[in-house]
């Protein structure tokens, strides 16, 4: 019970920070200027925090999940995608390849959500936003590709979603911390996950 209310007071300060300082919009383009690993100029407003008494979490390299209540949000990173030839992976400046230092081919993430046991089926692209603050050192922040396929609804709680550089910047070596936000009714749940380009 102790751990519960400690993890709650750790994300809250999280979120608090974060409305204090900022996180980048995922979808501007946003260089690592100073070569600090964090995006310049930070700014995204927080919709929700989540302030459910039973939250747990784990984050682990390629996925992440979170549980706020009877709500559960998995994330699952796939980055040999484009090595199959996908057709998120086809047009200007994008190739069939896996993503790796300088080229900006896009990242699939796999999203679960439940309710209990019960799939959430009802959301849209618009209901997902991906923020990502964190960047290899002269990074630049990933948004979500816009696509016709780019978003795929497979109707039993499972969601795809494809994450790449903005046009003009590529993928650097090393880490990137992305936090996905999934707005289910009037409330914003996040997970966090990592996305790891080799050296």
């Amino acid at each position: 019970m102790q751990l519960k209310a400690t993890m709650k007071l750790c994300l809250f300060v999280i979120a608090v920070t974060i409305a204090l300082t900022g996180a980048a919009f995922a979808q501007e383009s946003k260089p690592d200027t100073t070569a600090t690993g964090q995006v310049a100029q930070p700014s995204i407003k927080i919709l929700a925090v989540e302030t459910d008494a039973d939250v747990e979490t784990s984050i682990a390299t390629n996925a992440a999940s979170a549980t706020f209540g009877s709500l559960s949000l998995t994330v699952q990173v796939d980055q040999t995608y484009c090595a199959t030839g996908g057709v998120q992976c086809t047009g200007p400046g994008l190739s069939t390849v896996a993503p790796a230092d300088n080229n900006r081919n896009p990242v699939r993430l796999g999203l679960q959500v439940l309710r209990g046991t019960t799939p959430v089926n009802t959301l849209t692209d618009a209901d997902v936003t991906v923020v990502n603050s964190f960047v290899p050192a002269g990074g630049s922040a990933v948004g979500q590709l816009s696509c016709p396929a780019c978003f795929q609804n497979a109707g039993n709680g499972m969601y795809a979603i494809f994450v790449n550089p903005s046009v003009g910047f590529t993928w650097k070596p090393g880490s990137y911390f992305v936090q996905i936000q999934v707005r289910v009714g009037a409330r914003t749940h996040r997970a966090l996950a990592q996305i790891e380009i080799p050296f």
